[in-house]
């Protein structure tokens, strides 16, 4: 399985969020785009075996952008890490659907700690370990989960 992490800018943020994700699913080969054709690359040769995809957004259009291709992620979980915490980005980016939702703003232990859920709920699921009605194939993310401050 795989974890895809794409971001347009490769700043510190991206870095710190990289090493997060990085630490929290060892296991799992992490695939790297930096532009929107390479995003679509990786999409349309990887889908059976991409896990998580976190998407980095630095501004509305962005968000726009990746609503095009909304459906090369197939069943894809998306974590999405925006770059504020205003109304009008966040509805844009609930129109990804995403799994969880978080704000450049922060240390990323929040992403990691999804990612690392994600990753340890497929395990156990590909073991025949996961108990439980309701639980379903990627642990406990029903719902996209709102945006913590």
């Amino acid at each position: 399985m795989k974890i895809l992490l794409h971001s347009l800018q490769s700043g510190s943020p991206e870095k710190k969020l990289l090493t997060a994700v990085c630490a929290a699913a060892a296991s799992y080969e992490i695939v790297t785009t930096s532009c929107l054709a390479q995003l679509i690359h990786q999409l349309l040769i990887i889908p059976k075996e991409l896990l998580v995809a976190v998407l980095v957004v630095h501004s509305e259009e962005e968000i726009e952008e990746l609503e095009y291709i909304r459906d090369l992620f197939g069943d894809t979980l998306i974590i999405l890490v925006l770059p504020d915490q205003q109304d009008s980005t966040i509805s844009k980016g609930y129109k990804l659907q995403p799994r969880f939702l978080t704000a450049m703003n922060n240390d990323f232990y929040d992403v990691a700690k999804v990612v690392e859920k994600i990753a340890h709920s497929t395990i156990c699921c590909q073991r025949k370990e996961c108990h439980g009605a309701g639980i379903g194939a990627y642990g406990y993310f029903a719902e996209p989960v709102g945006l913590r401050q």
